[in-house]
């Protein structure tokens, strides 16, 4: 049985890309697959496309088609926490979305209706994933990630962030929507994100800036998460 990995930017993905023996690739649509092995795991690497619809897209086409064990998302997040800079890694033991707002009905703000308030990532891969990023001493955070279709760089929308979810520490644009999915399909997944910007007005240029340094750090994590995972 395969293991899933998503990312929604080819800079993400690329190293790992590079790095699949047997490569196969094909392009369905709007996203491209490659499939093969990394260290002796068989994978299926997708790159899904930036946004909550292309994450849902890309993992139900992989549930479907492949039926992987487990699913990894991994890729770059803004750090809407003071004390989390440019760089570090981003553990998410919790998503929620911060664009839905059903609060009319009696549902939390984030909450999707029929659906929990805030989805919690698998334990045991949660575990091997830290442990996979403590032994390359690599600094990382754990708590809650938020999840919208908005790029975040104005003072504004970081300052509604932080008022809206206090504990939050990172913010993306894929998270919430690949959990719900995998939820409703019943399937395992995990989070890998490192910082990429500050979701500030330097937000634009220092996403662009250092891509390699970023997406290796990914890498390393990831060789060393299926060294371990048995």
């Amino acid at each position: 049985m395969s293991i899933a990995i998503i990312g929604a930017m080819e800079e993400e993905i690329n190293i790992l890309k590079k790095n699949i023996i047997f490569l196969k690739n094909r392009k369905i649509k709007n996203f491209s697959i490659y499939t093969g092995y990394l260290y002796e795991k068989k994978i299926i690497l997708i790159k899904s496309g930036i946004g909550k619809v292309s994450a849902c897209i890309a993992t139900t086409y992989l549930i479907i088609k492949f039926k992987p064990k487990f699913i990894i998302n991994i890729g770059f997040s803004g750090s809407i926490n003071k004390n989390i800079k440019i760089n570090d890694i981003v553990l998410p033991k919790k998503i929620s979305y911060h664009d839905v707002d059903v609060t009319a009905f009696n549902y939390k703000i984030g909450q999707v209706p029929k659906y929990p308030k805030i989805f919690h990532v698998n334990k045991k891969l949660f575990n091997i994933m830290k442990k996979s990023t403590k032994e390359l001493n690599y600094k990382y955070f754990s708590g809650l990630n938020i999840t919208g279709d908005t790029f975040i760089y104005t003072k504004k929308q970081k300052n509604y962030l932080q008022k809206i979810f206090p504990n939050a520490i990172s913010v993306d644009m894929e998270s919430a929507s690949i959990q719900q999915v995998c939820l409703y399909f019943n399937v395992k997944c995990i989070f890998l994100r490192i910082i990429s910007d500050l979701s500030n007005k330097k937000s634009k240029i220092d996403l662009k800036n250092n891509y390699l340094q970023k997406s290796k750090k990914i890498f390393l994590i990831i060789k060393k998460f299926f060294l371990i995972y048995k």
